[in-house]
């Protein structure tokens, strides 16, 4: 008898979400229009592009010019302008900031060697990746070489530019050596070289900002204690998953996987955001934004298959930007690791044919075309679901933006808006596929955005988030 009951209360309980009921506490959303909390910063939707010569990082020979000469298949050197295909795809994610010339390939980058007009290679250099910039109307950055040259070449580099690019961000990861000869830099090394560059590059333009690279914890405050104040920004990398190995993956089904990230491996993330804003106050005596130059889902095998490639690692990305958009964590730009073909593109083309949309594209899709200018508060009940909620008042609209992590179940969920009558009409946009682990390799329809209209006669309706999905809704308000 007390199953029974059970049973009838749980199927009331379910019900009562389908009539717009919101006692269900556990699975409600609320969105309040009129609580404003920051506005969107759109230079977390920013990208790398790839200039290094790969023969000096990823011991490729010397007769591969992909890179240096094509950018990855953003610049073509023989008509010696950009692809409109592959401007059109940055465009159509409003690309807001683009780092050059590349990670760990930067590491053994001579930027002389990639200006001026007689160079055989390097044909996508410091000018041409200027110009694609200005393309798009994307923020560039510049990943200055630890490795090659000094504070004076740097130096140099700026004056070149001549305030076309304004901020630089002295090595890349250069704890881990430059791949070559030298295997590891301390803290201490990194640090007082880094003051150099600093004075140099200031001395050379007073408005350019300097970034110093941070890590982990051990690594931050060695650093910082040294240069204190002298910086202007700090510049982090999060690749969460990146401690699953190739052991591991190739025991734990694909839904295993990408619960563990989305979970346990993006809180380790965030609370090192915060920790690093503690110690950047604490040190430096300022509220410092910090660049995160570099993420991904840190999942670097090609077998069992490229989970980096995967429906999962889009709804990592997804997540990650949703904590990136957090005003609270004073981030000055986002860089996705990266635009086009190679290793980890979230586009990429075979010979002589179009180009393909991986899952990792159509997050950023989404947010550029189904998400507002403004941050609006939102919360959820539901340990699995989280969201972003913006709106945009001269179109009088509301956008939720949502995350289901449950690889397993669908959520039901209340919706309760506040301060808002909807018209009537609900647009979804629903980002999916029917594995977690689908990829659009061979079928670029495997994963895509599917796109529908619901009635909803309130500002209280409820709505079924599909497992293993992000999902944008798009309200419009009563006029």
């Amino acid at each position: 008898m007390k199953k029974q009951l059970a049973l009838i209360i749980n199927l009331l309980i379910f019900c009562s979400l389908f009539n717009g009921n919101l006692r269900a506490q556990d699975n409600l959303i609320n969105v309040d229009y009129a609580k404003e909390i920051g506005s969107v910063n759109k230079k977390v939707f920013g990208n790398n592009f790839i200039a290094y010569d790969p023969s000096t990082y990823e011991g490729w020979g010397r007769n591969y010019y992909g890179y240096i000469d094509y950018g990855a298949g953003i610049w073509d050197p023989e008509a010696k302008k950009s692809v409109q295909e592959v401007i059109d795809l940055a465009k159509s994610i409003r690309m807001s900031a683009v780092r050059f010339p590349g990670g760990c390939g930067a590491h053994h980058y001579n930027w002389r060697n990639a200006v001026g007009q007689n160079r055989q290679h390097f044909l996508f250099g410091v000018d041409e990746f200027v110009q694609v910039a200005q393309e798009l109307g994307a923020e560039p950055i510049y990943t200055l070489s630890y490795f090659v040259g000094d504070e004076h070449d740097a130096a140099d580099l700026v004056k070149y530019l001549d305030s076309k690019i304004k901020y630089f961000e002295v090595g890349n990861e250069d704890w881990h050596g430059d791949h070559q000869k030298i295997s590891s830099v301390t803290p201490q090394e990194y640090a007082f070289r880094y003051l150099k560059y600093y004075a140099a590059i200031k001395a050379a333009d007073p408005a350019a900002q300097v970034g110093v690279i941070l890590c982990e914890t051990k690594w931050d405050k060695a650093v910082l204690s040294i240069i204190k104040g002298k910086t202007d920004f700090a510049v982090v990398h999060f690749y969460p998953g990146s401690e699953i190995n190739e052991n591991k993956i190739g025991k734990m089904p694909p839904r295993a996987v990408f619960t563990q990230i989305l979970t346990s491996s993006i809180e380790e993330s965030e609370d090192y955001l915060n920790k690093t804003q503690a110690l950047l106050k604490q040190e430096t005596g300022r509220d410092l934004p910090i660049a995160i130059t570099e993420y991904n889902a840190g999942l670097t095998f090609d077998k069992p298959l490229p989970y980096r490639h995967t429906l999962g690692a889009a709804l990592v990305n997804a997540e990650l930007l949703r904590i990136f958009l957090k005003p609270q964590h004073n981030i000055l730009m986002a860089n996705y690791w990266q635009f086009s073909n190679s290793f980890w593109g979230m586009v990429f083309n075979k010979a002589n044919q179009n180009y393909t949309k991986r899952p990792n594209y159509y997050v950023y899709e989404l947010y550029a075309k189904h998400f507002g200018n403004t941050l609006i508060e939102a919360g959820s009940g539901v340990g699995l679901l989280t969201l972003s909620a913006s709106k945009d008042s001269q179109a009088g609209k509301i956008y939720l933006a949502v995350l289901n992590k449950n690889m397993d179940a669908d959520i039901t969920c209340a919706i309760n808006l506040k301060n808002f009558i909807p018209q009537g009409t609900l647009t979804v946009f629903e980002l999916n596929g029917t594995q977690v682990e689908a990829l659009n390799e061979d079928n670029p329809e495997n994963v895509r955005v599917r796109e529908k209209q619901l009635e909803i006669n309130n500002a209280s309706f409820s709505y079924i988030f599909p497992k293993h999905s992000l999902t944008f809704l798009e309200i419009e308000g009563k006029k």
